[in-house]
């Protein structure tokens, strides 16, 4: 901890703009900056952890919010979840791609499920991962769901 840390919290408002909501979530507490995400309850809506306290996110609960969550399945003999590896969902002319992280910052950990906010695209999407090994699987899923992919269908 140091002195003068809190922790913060921005709305991410698209074309790089982003709106403080540090007092209106509450979590404007001093001396705690860690933070960790996670869909605890798997409704689609990403939660957060900080200073001990875990908060639920109910604002996005709705039929025209979409959400993939994808869960990696690398089999024996690899790192168990697939850390490093880059998954990418294609959703018209947007890519989006997150990646498998293992320690994303001091003394917290974000889930290894990766969250994906879909937006209002309802329709099924098809989901690439880059092994770290260079191998690539290639799945499809429909929305609002849980996925585990696997490398047995993988291509280099």
């Amino acid at each position: 901890m140091y002195n003068g840390d809190k922790s913060v919290l921005y709305r991410n408002l698209g074309q790089w703009k982003f709106q403080d909501q540090s007092l209106n979530s509450n979590v404007d507490k001093p001396n705690t900056y860690q933070a960790a995400w996670a869909d605890f309850d798997n409704d689609g809506a990403v939660d957060l952890v900080s200073g001990g306290r875990l908060m639920k996110n109910a604002r996005f609960k709705s039929e025209t919010h979409h959400w993939l969550k994808v869960r990696l399945n690398p089999g024996p003999n690899e790192n168990a979840y697939g850390i490093g590896a880059l998954v990418e969902i294609q959703l018209g002319d947007e890519k989006l791609i997150r990646q498998v992280e293992g320690g994303t910052g001091q003394g917290n950990q974000n889930d290894l499920t990766l969250h994906f906010g879909l937006g209002q695209h309802a329709s099924e999407v098809e989901i690439q991962v880059c092994w770290p090994d260079g191998k690539t699987t290639v799945s499809k899923s429909s929305v609002d769901t849980v996925v585990t992919i696997g490398k047995a269908l993988t291509r280099d």
